[in-house]
This record gives structure tokens, C-alpha cells and sequence, in this order.
């Protein structure tokens, strides 16, 4: 029988609250440096995504500001026109004209400046040409899917004063053909031979000479009854003018009188 008043056995002694706190702590801490291991040991798919993008962001170059003031949107060859204000990535906006196109076509993409053209001329800056589709290799002559970009060297944007380069232009265009006349003139005096001495010659012989230095001859009689030269293998030259050795006149003329006769 149970005796209240008999001596118990004495409980077993309790940990302080010390040391329990000291194993919740102790445990807290390594879950979390497990779970620091983890997340830092595998990418998140945001992580990788904003890598990508600030990888593509560094490599894609900037497209600089351009107006598209003709485009064709039907036929197997369409022309587009763009204006920019500068010589800077001229590429650039080429690729980001042709990047929306689809249709099967050929493409000719004309870049200008906006400033320096006139009513006849467009300051232009590149030419491009770009296929799409069999068609469009067959218009521009390249493989399909290809592109040709070629820029024009020597042009400026913004042009300084359209007005002052192109008198420029025209006066260099002025001296360049002064330049050609001055050549020609000089190389045609200098190949010119000086008139040669046909006195004495009969008048057939004395005009084959003259045609043979490059000169025209007009002959006149001085026969004192005969007003016409009829045969000039029975003439002969008694006086030239210009007289030999002159080169200022392509016209010489002779004067003859039959060969009995004396000058």
C-alpha cells in the first residue's frame, strides 16, 4: 500500500536554463550556415537572367537617333530612306533598319544626312542592301539573307554650310576643267608642226604637203590671164601665207601661176 509519509526517491536534477538556451542557439546557427552554403552555391535563374542582360547590354552598341522619310512597303524592290544627323554608327542604324523586316524582298537602304543635300543631291552617307528571301536574292544580286553596307568616305555631318561646300564644289569642278582645257591647248600647240616651205612646188604637191602637216590650203591664181587654178599638177607656188615655220593659223594660201609662167 502506498505511504504518503514513507521517503520518496528524489527526482532526478534538472539542466539549468542556461544550457538549454545554449543548444537552441547553438542549433539556429547551423541551419543557417547550411542554408547560406546552398543559396550561394547555385545561381537563381533572376541572377542568370540579369547577367545575360548587362552582358547583351555591354555588346549591343548604341543606335544613334534617325528618321525614316521614305520606306516602300510593297514590290520585289523596296527602298528605304533614313536621315541622321552625324557620321556616327552609321552601321548601327542600318542593322536596326533591316531588323524588322520580313516581307520577301530586296531592300535598299539609303542613309543621309539631314543637312547638306540639295533639290537634285542628297548628302548621302552609306548605301545598304539587304535579301530577304529568294526574291530578295534575286533583286539585289545577293545570297539570301545576306547583307551588303558600304559607306561613302569623304562626307561630313552636319555639313558646315551646304551652300559654301557646294560652290566649293563647283568652283573645284571649274578648275578641274580649266586645268583640261589649259592640257589640251598645250598639247595641241605642242604637236602642232610649223608650216612647212612649199614654194617651188607644184600646187598638188604643196596642198598634199600641208594636209600632211595638218594644215587647210586655199589656192588662188596670180596668173595674169588665167582667173582659175583648173589643174594643179600644171601650177606652181610662187608665194605662202602665213609664210614657213608660222603655227597661229591652221589656213595657209598659196598663190601660183602655171608652171611656164615666171612669179
Amino acid at each position: 500500500m502506498y505511504d504518503p509519509y514513507a521517503q520518496q526517491p528524489a527526482p532526478a536534477p534538472k539542466k539549468p536554463w542556461y544550457k538549454k538556451k545554449r543548444y537552441i542557439a547553438g542549433f539556429a546557427v547551423g541551419v543557417l550556415i547550411v542554408g547560406a552554403a546552398a543559396s550561394g552555391g547555385e545561381e537563381t535563374s533572376d541572377s542568370k537572367a540579369a547577367s545575360a542582360s548587362g552582358a547583351s547590354s555591354e555588346s549591343a552598341p548604341k543606335v544613334p537617333d534617325y528618321t525614316v522619310v521614305e520606306k516602300d512597303v510593297e514590290g520585289n524592290q523596296r527602298k528605304i530612306v533614313v536621315e541622321v544627323s552625324s557620321t556616327k554608327g552609321l552601321r548601327a542604324v542600318f542593322d536596326d533598319v533591316i531588323g524588322g523586316l520580313s516581307d520577301d524582298a530586296g531592300y535598299f537602304v539609303h542613309i543621309n544626312c539631314s543637312t547638306g543635300g540639295t533639290d537634285k543631291a542628297d548628302n548621302r552617307l552609306a548605301n545598304g542592301r539587304y535579301a530577304v528571301g529568294s526574291m530578295g536574292s534575286a533583286t539585289t544580286g545577293l545570297e539570301e539573307g545576306e547583307v551588303e553596307f558600304e559607306p561613302n568616305s569623304g562626307r561630313t555631318c552636319p555639313a558646315k554650310d551646304p551652300l559654301k561646300d557646294t560652290q566649293e564644289s563647283n568652283k573645284e569642278a571649274q578648275d578641274d576643267l580649266q586645268d583640261q582645257i589649259d592640257e589640251a591647248e598645250e598639247s595641241a600647240q605642242a604637236e602642232v608642226e610649223p608650216v612647212p616651205d612649199v614654194v617651188g612646188m607644184s600646187v598638188a604637191d604643196a596642198i598634199s604637203t600641208l594636209h600632211d602637216a595638218g594644215y587647210m590650203a586655199d589656192e588662188e591664181s596670180i596668173s595674169p590671164g588665167n582667173t582659175f587654178i583648173v589643174l594643179n599638177s600644171n601650177w606652181k607656188v610662187c608665194r605662202q601665207d602665213p609664210g614657213p615655220g608660222a603655227t597661229d593659223d591652221p589656213r595657209v594660201t598659196i598663190y601660183a601661176v602655171k608652171m611656164n609662167e615666171s612669179c
